[in-house]
């Protein structure tokens, strides 16, 4: 079995991206979780506007 250890590594170090985002392959499962992190958060923040309107007499 071939050490590839220093070839990976030049690989990895090569790539200008962030870490979690140098692997091929690595955008299928961050950009999912991205996408639904902003969605949590944006209906937090609409869900709270709503009950805040409607405390308001």
């Amino acid at each position: 079995m071939k050490n590839l250890i220093v070839q990976r590594q030049r690989f990895l170090q090569s790539i200008h991206r962030p870490t979690y985002l140098q692997r091929p392959g690595s955008g299928f499962l961050v950009y999912p979780y991205y996408a639904a992190m902003g969605g949590i958060s944006l209906l937090s923040v609409y869900f709270t506007g709503k009950l805040l309107m409607a405390k308001k007499d």
